[in-house]
């Protein structure tokens, strides 16, 4: 039996977060008109952060019913994006969408009644494993991936490890952080193990130094 959200729970969830997808990199409207003048169109979705049923993604066993059918489990999605953390649950783990999730209802409601700038509009706002990665990569240079049975794979910075061992989620977030940077085109794939910062992105982290100077020392 699925625990499935009501349509209360879709609706109050939408509009949350202004009926944007959730995702920090697609921001995309969810919800308009139709050619029709009185239709309208929903591409958005009220998706399960831990699965409605045991064969689903991230599903949890230590929560109830009504907690998994309640909104603080529901995340808004377009439904490309739906589409794309079920299919990579690993990937996609309970702490990144949580944390889009918190992320997107934080920025609907301090941009309630406010004209957004273009800025605002087309720059996704950097997590804080991303700026910690861009900002380290800038002063230390090469970032590597490594990978060892005990650990599993994480990222180094020259002598800096973001991983620890006794709470794996580190070593993913901070990987995620990285795949992230790579599709936002401020880090690519060098070779190997290897990546290294692009133009772009050593401009990001002398602009990220400068707004909070000494957050990184």
């Amino acid at each position: 039996m699925r625990d499935d959200f009501s349509e209360e729970i879709k609706k109050k969830v939408s509009f949350r977060v202004g009926c944007m997808c959730s995702n920090s990199d697609c921001k995309a409207i969810t919800s308009g008109p139709q050619i029709d003048s009185s239709g309208v169109l929903n591409v958005g979705v009220a998706a399960h952060i831990s699965a409605a049923s045991p064969e689903g993604p991230r599903y949890d066993t230590s929560i109830t019913h009504e907690e998994r059918k309640g909104i603080e489990n529901a995340i808004w999605l377009c439904q490309n994006c739906a589409k794309l953390v079920d299919n990579d649950p690993v990937r996609f783990t309970r702490d990144i969408l949580l944390k889009w999730k918190q992320e997107a209802e934080r920025n609907a409601l301090k941009n309630i009644g406010k004209t957004s700038t273009i800025s605002e509009r087309t720059e996704p706002t950097l997590y804080r494993e991303e700026v910690e990665i861009l900002i380290t990569a800038a002063e230390r240079g090469m970032i590597y991936v490594l990978e060892t049975a005990q650990l599993g794979k994480w990222v180094r910075v020259e002598n800096k490890d973001f991983v620890n061992q006794k709470d794996p989620s580190i070593a993913a977030l901070y990987l995620d952080g990285l795949d992230s940077l790579c599709h936002r085109g401020l880090a690519k794939w060098q070779s190997g193990i290897l990546y290294r910062l692009t133009g772009v992105g050593f401009q990001k982290a002398r602009a990220l130094r400068e707004e909070s100077p000494g957050s990184f020392s």
